[in-house]
This record gives C-alpha cells, sequence and structure tokens, in this order.
C-alpha cells in the first residue's frame, strides 16, 4: 500500500519534505521504530480516542510512551477514553487497522500532540500501512502540528503491559 492517497496529497499540498522508510511488517509503533532502525521516541504513534460527547481527538505521542488521559482530560476540560477500534478505522478507511498517520487534519480529526515530538530531529510518522514510515524535518513537522494544542500528555514506557483510568498501552 505505501503512503495513503489522502495523506500523501496533503504532504505534497503544504509542501512538506519527507523520506519513506520501508521495515518488514510490525504490528504495534514501537515495533515499526524498532523494525526500522530509528529512535522509538522520534516515531509519532496516533492513539485514537473520544470524550464524553462522542467527538474523536487524536492523541500523538511518541511510540515508545503511553496516553496518559489524565493529562488530556486536564488540557481539554473533558473525559477522554479508548474509541472503539472498528470506529476508529471508519474515520481512516484508506488506512490498515493501526497504522494511522499521526496528522489529524489529513482525516479531519483534530489532534494533541506531546511535546517530546517537538524536538530538534526528524520525526516519523506511519504512512497508513505495516511496512512504511515517512520522516520528515523537524522544522516540516512544527509547521504541521502548529495549529493543534501541544502539551505533556504521556507517560510510562512501552515494554509494559498495563492499564489503568490514568495511563494505557497496548
Amino acid at each position: 500500500m505505501a503512503i495513503v492517497t489522502a495523506l500523501k496529497e496533503y504532504l505534497s499540498n503544504h509542501y512538506i519534505p519527507y523520506d519513506c522508510v520501508h521495515h518488514e511488517h510490525s504490528d504495534s509503533s514501537f515495533n515499526s521504530a524498532a523494525m526500522a532502525h530509528i529512535p522509538s521516541p522520534q516515531l509519532a504513534k496516533a492513539v485514537i480516542i473520544e470524550s464524553e460527547l462522542g467527538t474523536p481527538l487524536m492523541a500523538t505521542i511518541p511510540a515508545n510512551k503511553c496516553v496518559s488521559f489524565e493529562a488530556i482530560d486536564e488540557v481539554t476540560t473533558l473525559h477522554y477514553h479508548m474509541m472503539k477500534e472498528s470506529e476508529a478505522n471508519r474515520l481512516f478507511e484508506d488506512c490498515e487497522s493501526g497504522a494511522l498517520p499521526s496528522i489529524g487534519d489529513v482525516f479531519g480529526v483534530e489532534m494533541i500532540v506531546d511535546n517530546r515530538l517537538l524536538i530538534d530531529q526528524p520525526v516519523y510518522i506511519e504512512a497508513g500501512d505495516h511496512k512504511t514510515l515517512l520522516k520528515i524535518p523537524p522544522e516540516a513537522y512544527a509547521e504541521l502540528v502548529k495549529s493543534s494544542r501541544h502539551a505533556n500528555i504521556s507517560m510510562g514506557h512501552i515494554g509494559n503491559k498495563f492499564k489503568t483510568d490514568k495511563f494505557y498501552s497496548a
């Protein structure tokens, strides 16, 4: 599949440079980073959550972190929880399940970005399949997410499977 059409057009229309990084099929963003031999903190993982009002939100965090619902609730003043995967897949029909590009504007989904991704290093995003990442220069990534909210919305480390009402790792 490579890059989904909507993402490719969005990046082209906004003059965002990127390089494709191909890797073996993986089942998670964290594993995609490992397969592509890139630092997992530089891979922006999209986690689709929804508010108590049913409004979707893309929480974009480093691949080696977990979403902090407590932090998101505090920033947004709403209560959020994981969106059902089947519902999230309907928002991102061109993408393979679990390989969502972490640019909400492409799909008309509001986004909140973890401050840890606003670094002076390239940021990688899923391209819509389980075998391709896009490497985006730091200044271009900052431009892509400038209209999104930014906050410290992640915690913990991937590798430990746990779930509480404060954070979640899958």
